[in-house]
């Protein structure tokens, strides 16, 4: 009856563990991955861009015909000796809706900003010469 009970915690375990993984979509999984080894990673000059891809949906109805869109956006992030810099391009997006009493569209422009810290370095101390005498 223990073995049973300790074989069923087991597979339990194991289902609960491997639902976790299976949840998580690959393309998640690969930018996980990246931006750890991306912020662990030993190199003096380290990159790292990512991208999202634009979407697009659409509702129609009887008297309804909407549609709203939203464009690609990305991000590049390096490390150098320089120091960090970082650029990112926010997506514009957009839609229009018809109906049998009038159309209307909108779209907001995308931009792209970004900023850099430098790297300060500590000076030097000088070199205490020794005490005369010794």
């Amino acid at each position: 009856m223990r073995w049973l009970g300790l074989t069923l915690a087991a597979i339990g375990l194991t289902l609960i563990g491997s639902t976790k993984v299976s949840a998580q979509s690959p393309a998640s999984y690969n930018l996980d991955r990246a931006q750890r080894h991306f912020l662990v990673s030993r190199s003096g000059y380290r990159t790292l861009y990512s991208s999202t891809p634009g979407t697009n949906s659409v509702t129609v109805g009887p008297n309804l015909y909407q549609s709203q869109f939203v464009e690609p956006s990305y991000s590049r992030q390096t490390i150098s000796p320089r120091g960090y810099e970082r650029y990112d391009a926010i997506p514009g997006l957009g839609g229009s809706t018809m109906t049998p009493l009038g159309v209307s569209s909108y779209y907001v422009p995308g931009f792209g900003y970004g900023y850099a810290v430098p790297l300060v370095k500590q000076p030097l101390k000088p070199r205490q010469q020794p005490p005369a005498g010794r």
